[in-house]
């Protein structure tokens, strides 16, 4: 059984649901690092800046989106992943530099 798939259509799609998301994360990050930064809370700030950068891998996600029809979208795939990869290595340095400040 065959499903034809209208790829213009589901790529729309997948923008408006990252819109979705980007908002969201944009607005849990303004939230929780003001409300951690009055709070003296560093929990709360990390985990606004898990939000900025959820939002910067969601904001690479949209451009990757964009360029879908490109004639080079498995390059332009690639990078993505790449910077998406590096943006969660980002926060795992973030993670790990708090955690050992508060332990030493």
């Amino acid at each position: 059984m065959s499903v034809a798939i209208n790829r213009p259509a589901e790529i729309r799609r997948g923008q408006r649901l990252e819109y979705l998301t980007l908002s969201y994360n944009v607005v849990e990050a303004v939230v929780s690092i003001a409300a951690g930064t009055l709070a003296g809370s560093i929990a709360l700030v990390g985990f606004g800046v898990d939000a900025v950068i959820e939002s910067i891998s969601g904001s690479i996600m949209l451009w990757r989106l964009a360029h879908d029809s490109h004639p080079r979208r498995d390059d332009i795939e690639r990078w993505a992943l790449r910077m998406i990869r590096l943006s969660f290595l980002l926060l795992a340095a973030y993670v790990g530099y708090e955690a050992a400040e508060k332990l030493l």
